[in-house]
């Protein structure tokens, strides 16, 4: 596929018919071109399903308002969408239905959620199946394959109740016969497979044995395979050939993450999405004859030099209990003289892992503000496989802090920066372990930012939906357990609130459903009691993730003035 007869580098004209306003997830059909969205109001989750109809512009809601509507996967056929559904008049957790958006009283239950989280994936070639995933912990999921013409579903994975087993984007194969699936299944790393159908039988499909794939797509003519592998945070592109079993990596693919695979039509080409530290976006394809890639797009870079971008380094040290801690750090830029500060920035999850995208306003830290940024994968980020996923779980949660304690040791053997000046930035919960850091390493830290950020991990479970209370369980421990709930209470940055003592900068959506503003508020009065500084934002109509631009906006203006009051001066 040329993309040299096509718009390579240029900003093209968008047509805008949806306003975007809350907008979650776009499902388009390949049939008819109508697109599901969902979208939900000031950050509240509550999302509500619409369909788009392409031939007149038009949008209606098909959803009725009480109900919250995600994960929509359109059929072959392109005239029905199977999706979750959570409804608190209809018991707890998510449960999966079939619709024509089209028709939306045809809506139909086929299964009804036994508390869990459950999400499906894919149809089968000829509509009459669908592959869907049953999750019950972080660590733990279950297959499942359901026959629409009998609501029968059938058990895919072990029938062993204390199986440890992982499954995640099954997806048919053409011929209807088996399912490729990313899977943990006798592995300490997530590899993809296929199961035949017939035998139950799992084979290996990538050779990767270190690394985990973390997506695929077959090809449309059954044939080939595109995979990614999460290579230390770095993705690597793989095509697959089904009938040869060999496997050839595209070497020429840019420094990125990928994500959104996407087949041609004529099953020899593979598009996707590259995110690099110095393009927000930009589309590229591979032909898998050649594996020669072409550039679609050039991310628009509103008088921004992209090139001047800086590039991350990937780091290790080493923790209290010998355990290596990977993590990327960016250093400033080189007119900067002298020691550097520092800003160390704790991703969320914790069963996430910061990968190298691009930095938006943390650009702004490096290149105008001298500070080198630091982002670790403390033990229990994904990526590095089940032993390191399950790290902190349950009472080894201090145990991430103490990561993050040998972090402080490493900065002070280089040379170049200024552990006298860190400042510590976390989001949900990340958050929660930025405040936890202000309390065990104060005296090594200037100051702490925390966004969304949980107070109580017993706090946050209660307060949780119960689709996704086991999961939350099994990460950090049972709150129903006696024991287990005052560990939580003991830990909880709640209860050693007076001894934080540094300069903080809270920020927080109003309808924040996962981390409730109650709970921040709380925290806020009880340290605003220790003579030390605290500013905090609580931004109107915005939950969980803050999405509005211009609030966005007066809230990086705002950390700026913070960072060059507490660390730099």
């Amino acid at each position: 596929m040329d993309s040299s007869n096509k718009f390579p580098g240029d900003r093209q004209k968008v047509w805008k018919y949806i306003k975007a306003d809350g907008i979650y997830d776009v499902y388009m059909s390949s049939k008819s071109l109508n697109i599901i969205y969902n979208k939900d109001v000031g950050g509240n989750e509550q999302y509500q399903m619409f369909l788009f109809e392409t031939r007149d512009n038009k949008s209606k809601r098909i959803s009725d308002i009480e109900s919250s509507n995600t994960e929509f996967v359109w059929s072959n056929s392109g005239d029905l969408v199977v999706y979750c559904r959570s409804k608190s008049s209809e018991g707890s957790g998510v449960s999966l239905y079939i619709v024509n958006p089209s028709d939306p009283n045809s809506n139909k239950l086929f299964i009804k959620s036994q508390g869990n989280y459950i999400k499906a994936y894919d149809w089968s070639p000829d509509d009459k199946m669908v592959v869907f995933c049953e999750f019950i912990s972080q660590n733990v999921c279950r297959l499942w394959l359901l026959n629409l013409a009998t609501g029968q579903k059938t058990l895919l994975s072990s029938q062993r109740k204390s199986a440890i087993e992982y499954f995640r984007t099954p997806q048919f194969s053409k011929d209807g016969k088996g399912i490729y699936v990313i899977t943990d299944f006798n592995s300490k790393v997530r590899y993809l497979a296929y199961l035949d159908l017939a035998t139950k039988k799992y084979t290996r499909i990538s050779k990767n044995t270190q690394w985990e794939i973390d997506n695929f797509k077959l090809s449309p003519d059954g044939k080939t395979i595109a995979v990614t592998c999460n290579e230390e945070g770095v993705s690597k592109l793989y095509i697959y050939d089904i009938s040869t079993q060999l496997e050839s990596q595209v070497n020429s693919i840019p420094f990125g993450v990928i994500s959104d695979l996407t087949w041609h039509k004529n099953s020899l080409d593979i598009a996707f999405n590259l995110r690099s530290p110095r393009t927000p976006n930009d589309i590229y394809s591979v032909d898998i004859k050649s594996l020669k890639i072409d550039r679609w797009s050039k991310a628009v870079d509103n008088g921004l030099d992209l090139e001047r971008m800086v590039m991350p380094q990937l780091i290790k040290w080493k923790s209290f209990d010998g355990r290596q801690i990977p993590g990327f750090i960016y250093r400033s830029s080189l007119s900067f003289s002298g020691k550097r500060p520092v800003i160390i920035f704790i991703h969320g999850g914790p069963a996430e892992q910061y990968r190298p995208e691009f930095g938006y306003e943390h650009n702004y830290y490096l290149n105008e503000m001298g500070v080198t940024l630091i982002y670790p994968n403390l033990r229990g980020s994904t990526g590095y496989g089940k032993d390191y996923l399950h790290s902190d779980n349950g009472y080894k949660r201090q145990d991430v802090i103490k990561d993050v304690g040998a972090l402080l040791n490493w900065i002070k053997t280089q040379e170049d920066l200024d552990s006298d000046r860190v400042l510590i930035h976390g989001g949900s919960y990340g958050g929660y372990i930025a405040l936890s850091t202000a309390y065990f390493y104060g005296k090594r830290v200037r100051a702490v930012m925390v966004s969304s950020s949980f107070v109580s991990l017993f706090g946050l479970i209660k307060g949780s939906d119960k689709s996704v209370q086991n999961l939350l369980r099994t990460e950090f421990g049972d709150e129903r357990v006696e024991l287990v709930k005052a560990f939580m209470i003991k830990t909880s940055p709640i209860n050693y609130s007076n001894k934080i003592k540094v300069p903080l900068l809270f920020i927080h959506g109003q309808n924040d459903p996962r981390c409730t503003i109650a709970e921040i508020t709380t925290l806020i009065k009880a340290v605003s009691g220790n003579k030390s500084p605290v500013w905090y934002i609580f931004a109107k109509e915005q939950g969980h993730i803050i999405t509005n631009a211009e609030v966005r906006a007066y809230i990086n203006q705002l950390s700026i003035i913070f960072i060059q009051k507490y660390l730099l001066a």
